[in-house]
């Protein structure tokens, strides 16, 4: 009869969802449960940088400076002879080079004494060698005089290259009798100084060069 009343009442009306939502905030919630096995075990060292160390580089070994090299000041202070007063102007080794014998002219590429090669005299427009053997002596007493190495900064000079830096018409430098130099560490006027008492007899001392020559003596 339960059964028959239900049939004959039709199907039951839709819930309303309000009352769903209600009673589906009223059941209690269960957390989910993770098993997550034994717990983790931080493995904890001490911090240690990362150092590298590196070997320094191996540098050759300089050779020492001579003794004549070294400056006026540092030799004094030494207790080194100076060479400028040691030295004997009035000896025939310091005779003026003007009254030397002149030998041939240095035409080839070489070592031409002790301290020079003739590729530091040669023309600086064509590279053209040609040296008087008396110039080398009197820049090698010069070196000995100073201590000091010397800088040739113009040696011998074609007429065409003469012309295109201005040089005096008959400058000796195209006979290949004169040099232009400078020495590190020191004056003009000292080098100009020095040149005389080494037998120069053409000595003129410029803002950053000094004019030497084997000709007579005199100054400009």
């Amino acid at each position: 009869m339960r059964d028959l009343a239900r049939a004959l009442a039709g199907p039951e009306p839709f819930a309303d969802i309000n009352t769903v939502m209600r009673a589906h905030r009223s059941r209690p919630m269960q957390a989910p449960v993770i098993d997550v096995g034994e717990p983790l075990k931080a493995d904890i060292r001490p911090y240690t940088p990362f150092i590298q160390e590196i070997e320094p580089p191996q540098l050759p070994e300089q050779p020492p400076i001579p003794q004549t090299d070294l400056p006026q000041t540092q030799r004094r202070r030494a207790g080194l002879p100076d060479p400028m007063e040691e030295a004997d102007f009035g000896s025939p080794q310091y005779q003026a080079l003007e009254d030397s014998v002149a030998g041939p002219m240095i035409t080839s590429p070489g070592k031409v004494s002790e301290n020079f090669r003739a590729e530091e005299f040669a023309c600086k427009g064509t590279g053209q060698i040609k040296i008087d053997p008396r110039l080398v002596s009197g820049l090698e007493r010069l070196r000995k005089i100073l201590g000091r190495p010397i800088t040739i900064t113009s040696g011998y000079r074609t007429p065409e290259h003469n012309r295109r830096v201005k040089g005096a018409p008959n400058s000796r430098h195209m006979t290949g009798e004169a040099a232009d130099i400078s020495v590190p560490g020191m004056s003009p006027a000292q080098v100009a100084e020095a040149a005389r008492k080494a037998g120069f007899g053409g000595v003129s001392a410029y803002g950053g060069h000094v004019h030497v020559d084997v000709g007579p003596e005199r100054t400009w």
